[in-house]
């Protein structure tokens, strides 16, 4: 009963794919029955986990978020990419995942100043914040 249209699971330890997997089939098929607007994708936060996700056999089952390069994005075949933002506005990279029809999302901007730097930077599909205040006056101020 929520407008949720998108959930991240942080897998941190290998040994918990096999389990989240299990979840979030449930859950997506659940969402299908429902006619509900829902995507669920596995954090791959290591290359460890990474690699225990790249056993599962039918991924295309088990969509993914990949927070490392964009070589194990293709690799595991994630969806979504996922850069710290320490590393800055990668935008030739952005281009590149873009038109491969991934998205990709910043994790975790809680600076005032980078979160403004970033949002208007206009390259970004998701902010992931402890901070959704400071975003939502971003994205409201930029539409005047």
């Amino acid at each position: 009963n929520t407008k949720i249209k998108l959930v991240w699971i942080d897998a941190k330890q290998p040994a918990a794919i096999p389990v989240i997997a299990k979840i979030q089939k449930e859950y997506l098929d659940l969402a299908k029955v429902l006619n509900r607007n829902l995507s669920i994708v596995i954090g791959l936060p290591t290359a460890e986990v990474m690699d225990e996700y790249n056993t599962l056999s039918n991924k295309e089952y088990y969509p993914s978020l990949c927070e490392l390069d964009i070589n194990s994005v293709r690799k595991s075949n994630s969806i979504i990419w996922a850069p710290r933002w320490t590393e800055g506005i990668l935008q030739q990279q952005i281009n590149s995942i873009h038109s491969e029809a991934r998205l990709v999302f910043v994790w975790t901007l809680d600076l005032p100043n980078m979160i403004s730097e970033y949002y208007l930077s206009d390259l970004y599909d998701g902010i992931l914040t402890n901070y959704p205040s400071l975003l939502a006056f971003e994205h409201y101020s930029k539409q005047e």
